[in-house]
């Protein structure tokens, strides 16, 4: 009985040579006039090569006709377009994880348009892709598989020095040596891959996982290498870390003397803006602690000099110079009640005065 991929590949045959006999038979049957409708079904049909023939047939038959060379130009717009919406078709199978319909899609554009640069080219990427996506699946079901033996290896030991001649535990021992092997001279191939593609931290964590699989001559060099790599990767976050760390440090001690520089001249949205940023780096570190209470502690300060400053203004019937101030030490305190309430009937009074002006 034929096997998928026997019958897949008979379709595929079948296709091409019904595809090539239309071509065939369109080619022998092509109108001696120049004929619009023609090349219409003939696009209609994908038969872009026999179109093309067709126009080089009644070029050589009629050379000035100037209808032609609008009708190749229609021809070539007609394929560019084939072109794209078969690269979009496929790009939405990628993208939906569609791999084999996808594969199908290009063969069949292919058949199609077997010259086309652009399709080919398309093709041959997606192949790459489709291998790696083929193969990457397969390194994750072997990690999962000799993750899975390790889980249950200390079952299997237990089992057979239990019961070393019980027909079970015997098979579930050589399942286990046998199993564990293959899956350890894989991981190492997919570790040696990781390493030609300069990925050695994925490469020394598939040959240490080989070592605690299968602890051997074949892996006990591979897992040296692990081991050096890990360390040497450990070392250089060790080493990133702590330049992160001096960076973030030298960061804040600039903040801190801007802060410092702000608050001293008052400027309290700045002073709390550089105060945002030190919580950002270390919102724990105790200097940046004593300098959020410092700056509350003079921001309340100004704040209750302001709400004075204003009541004295507002008492002397000076409105607009209390409005001014309270204004001003909203910024300070945006949510403040008092304030608020104060602008309000300073406001109010200034108006009620307008309108006495005015009658007057």
């Amino acid at each position: 009985m034929p096997t998928t991929i026997e019958l897949a590949t008979l379709t595929r045959i079948l296709t091409l040579a019904y595809c090539l006999g239309l071509t065939a038979c369109a080619s022998l049957s092509i109108p001696k006039q120049p004929s619009t409708d023609y090349i219409a079904e003939l696009l209609q049909q994908h038969q872009f090569d026999s179109a093309l023939q067709a126009i080089d047939q009644w070029q050589a038959n009629d050379p000035a006709n100037l209808d032609l060379p609008q009708q190749r130009k229609h021809i070539t717009q007609a394929i560019s377009q084939f072109e794209s919406d078969a690269l979009h078709k496929v790009q939405q199978l990628e993208a939906s994880g569609q791999w084999q319909d996808a594969k199908q899609e290009y063969e069949l554009a292919l058949d199609t348009l077997p010259a086309s640069q652009s399709l080919q080219n398309a093709y041959s990427e997606f192949s790459v892709r489709w291998v790696k996506y083929v193969n990457g699946l397969k390194e994750d079901l072997d990690v999962a598989q000799a993750k899975h033996w390790l889980n249950i290896s200390g079952e299997i030991k237990a089992l057979y020095h239990a019961a070393p001649n019980d027909q079970d535990a015997r098979r579930w021992q050589l399942s286990s040596d046998s199993e564990r092997e293959k899956l350890a001279q894989r991981l190492i191939d997919y570790g040696l891959a990781h390493e030609d593609n300069q990925h050695f931290g994925t490469a020394a964590l598939r040959y240490d996982l080989a070592y605690r699989l299968a602890p051997g001559e074949l892996t006990k060099p591979y897992h040296d290498r692990a081991a050096n790599t890990l360390a040497q990767r450990k070392a250089k976050q060790k080493k990133i870390a702590k330049q992160d760390q001096q960076r973030q440090q030298s960061k804040l001690s600039e903040l801190l003397a801007e802060f410092d520089q702000y608050l001293a001249e008052a400027e309290f949205q700045l002073a709390k803006q550089t105060l945002s940023a030190m919580e950002v780096i270390d919102a724990n570190a105790p200097e940046v602690s004593a300098r959020k209470a410092q700056w509350q502690q003079q921001r309340n300060i100004a704040l209750e000099q302001a709400i004075l400053e204003g009541k004295k203004f507002y008492t002397q019937g000076e409105f607009e110079s209390a409005i001014s101030v309270w204004t001003g030490a909203l910024q300070l305190d945006p949510e403040n009640k008092e304030l608020k309430e104060n602008i309000q009937r300073a406001e109010k009074f200034r108006e009620n005065l307008k309108r006495l002006k005015q009658g007057s």
